[in-house]
């Protein structure tokens, strides 16, 4: 739903994750990994490295993270995906 493009430093104080829009087959990519994990209820993460010929390696996928960075979305998008998490939420119970 969203993708946050990360700078490396070597301080403790890393810099604020930047927003970022996917091309339509890094999307792809990402969609495949997650559909993979059959993780049906809860947020998903899939980390990726951006080489230096702008190509993605697969890093990990991770089914429980707490780092998802909701705080940093607007408002209209982080409304959007706390919809999508409790719709999918109230499926799982029933």
């Amino acid at each position: 739903m969203y993708v946050f493009e990360y700078t490396p430093s070597k301080y403790p104080n890393y810099p604020k994750p930047r927003l970022i829009k996917l091309t339509k087959e890094q999307e792809k990519m990402a969609y495949h990994f997650a559909k993979k994990s059959n993780l049906k209820v809860g947020f998903q993460r899939i980390d990726f490295l951006r080489l230096n010929d702008d190509s993605l390696l697969l890093l990990e996928i991770e089914d429980n993270s707490p780092h998802m960075n909701l705080e940093c979305l607007d408002s209209k998008l982080k409304n959007k995906v706390l919809e999508i998490y409790k719709e999918n939420i109230y499926q799982f119970l029933k």
